[in-house]
């Protein structure tokens, strides 16, 4: 697929207006984060920014690609368009604080788009015909205390009560998430250690308004039947999962080394079943949850070779999942197009 990215920016000294087919990610999680997930190869999204040094808004406007369907295909949304919308604020607290806050939404278009939810300063939720949304709203939470070490946080509420999890008749649709990372010097390098933690409820994305799943641009073929893969907007696990991931990594000025491990406990609520509403009350995870892990570790060597700069890689990855292992090994080399000044 050609072009795999394409951007047109126009940037003054406070302010930029962008049109992107691109990757775009919201906060540092390593697991995956809620509402805009470096999992997802390319969005194409329009973005205005505004930013100076007491806080920063961002306003976005992406489009999903629309499935129209084969002759025996179902379609996903016939003639009805969606368009995920979404304003963020970024809060500096301090040298070593961020808080930042975003309302968003996924926006039906029934029979026309209303243009007044073009307006940056519009507020989602005093709409009026709430059939037509299904908002999500989230918080990041960035804290430095000392040197070397940063503690951050997410929270996405798809659907929820105050305090959360307390009995309801509907179900509670909530993503939360803690890390903490430490980087130290050692020898001649910097070592980076993180631990994450991260739980999403069973009907965290679904609800039975306008959903959170979409086309991720590519193709599932097989015999006379070509399919999009669909995956979810942020959170590459979706809901119904409980997560936890340790990462390492030592790296000096020609040399990295790195792992990391991922458990993952999953639910038995999955992508391809219909969501019915209250399914899950009360429940943590749905079925009977399965684990699964992922286990990976690797090397890299930079170096010079024809005054061209190159690195040398070795990658193994063991992925444990329904009691079957599968491991993946990569050998490779990189080298860059421009050559070394001399």
């Amino acid at each position: 697929e050609m072009p795999r990215i394409a951007t047109l920016t126009f940037a003054g000294k406070s302010s930029s207006f962008g049109i992107y087919r691109a990757q775009k990610v919201w906060g540092n999680n390593r697991i995956g984060n809620f509402i805009f997930d470096d999992h997802v190869g390319r969005y194409t999204y329009i973005t205005y920014k505004n930013f100076n040094s007491k806080f920063s808004f961002e306003s976005t406007i992406m489009f999903p690609e629309v499935y129209l369907g084969g002759n025996h295909d179902t379609v996903d949304y016939g003639s009805k368009r969606r368009l995920f919308l979404a304003h963020r604020f970024d809060i500096p607290m301090g040298e070593s604080m961020k808080l930042t806050v975003s309302e968003n939404v996924m926006y039906l278009a029934s029979y026309f788009f209303d243009f007044q939810y073009l307006n940056p300063a519009t507020i989602y939720h005093n709409n009026i015909n709430s059939s037509q949304f299904n908002a999500i709203a989230h918080v990041e939470y960035e804290y430095a205390p000392l040197p070397g070490l940063a503690i951050y946080a997410q929270l996405a509420i798809d659907q929820g009560t105050v305090p959360f999890f307390e009995k309801t008749k509907e179900d509670q649709a909530i993503g939360i998430s803690l890390g903490s990372e430490y980087a130290f010097a050692l020898s001649k390098g910097i070592c980076d250690v993180n631990l994450e933690v991260l739980y999403a409820t069973p009907a965290l994305y679904r609800r039975d308004a306008p959903d959170f799943v979409i086309t991720d641009s590519s193709q599932i073929s097989g015999g006379y039947l070509s399919i999009p893969s669909f995956t979810y907007i942020g959170l590459k696990y979706g809901g119904d999962t409980l997560a936890v991931r340790l990462d390492g990594e030592y790296k000096s000025i020609d040399t990295k080394f790195y792992g990391s491990e991922t458990l993952l406990l999953k639910g038995g609520f999955d992508l391809y079943q219909k969501y019915s509403p209250a399914s899950f009350v009360g429940e943590f995870l749905s079925g009977e949850p399965e684990l699964s892990s992922i286990t990976e570790f690797g090397a890299e060597k930079s170096f010079v070779l024809w005054k061209t700069d190159c690195s040398a890689f070795a990658n193994i990855s063991l992925v444990y999942d329904n009691s079957e292992l599968d491991c993946q090994v990569a050998i490779g080399l990189k080298a860059s197009l421009s050559t070394r000044k001399k």
